[in-house]
């Protein structure tokens, strides 16, 4: 069943995200309802040297990662993916993702 939900109108405010890069953890910047995108969600992970693994399950989303700087693994559905700068990995929905970067990564998860 289709929920249904708030569209905002299409403005510079609603469209335009600033500082998506600041923060640590994993953190949403765009989805629908608080942005004028209907049907995207999109969002960083980032981590530090030594940071504990980031553990999430991917729900009702189908979720492309992409990493932006540093170098990750990746583990889901059994699977093991390393990324290194400008590499992505699709993970389907209702799938279990940690991230772990000993060294540190910047990753868009979108």
């Amino acid at each position: 069943m289709d929920q249904e939900v708030v569209q905002n109108p299409i403005t510079p405010e609603t469209c335009f995200v600033p500082k998506t890069h600041e923060g640590r953890g994993r953190r949403t910047a765009v989805a629908p309802g608080a942005t004028a995108a209907r049907y995207l969600h999109y969002g960083r992970i980032t981590l530090a040297a030594g940071d504990a693994p980031i553990s999430f399950n991917s729900d009702d989303h189908e979720v492309g990662l992409i990493c932006l700087n540093g170098k990750a693994t990746v583990k889901t559905e059994g699977q093991t993916f390393d990324l290194d700068r400008y590499d992505a990995v699709y993970v389907p929905r209702d799938s279990e993702i940690e991230v772990n970067a000993p060294e540190g990564c910047d990753l868009a998860e979108v």
